[in-house]
């Protein structure tokens, strides 16, 4: 397994994770 491709992996799931805790934040507030 490529390691660059799998910390590119880690990244994005860590950025739309954050995202979506953003949005539902939001929302509630």
């Amino acid at each position: 397994m490529n390691l660059s491709n799998k910390l590119w992996e880690l990244l994005e799931e860590k950025l739309s994770n954050r995202a979506f805790v953003e949005g539902a934040s939001v929302r509630l507030v």
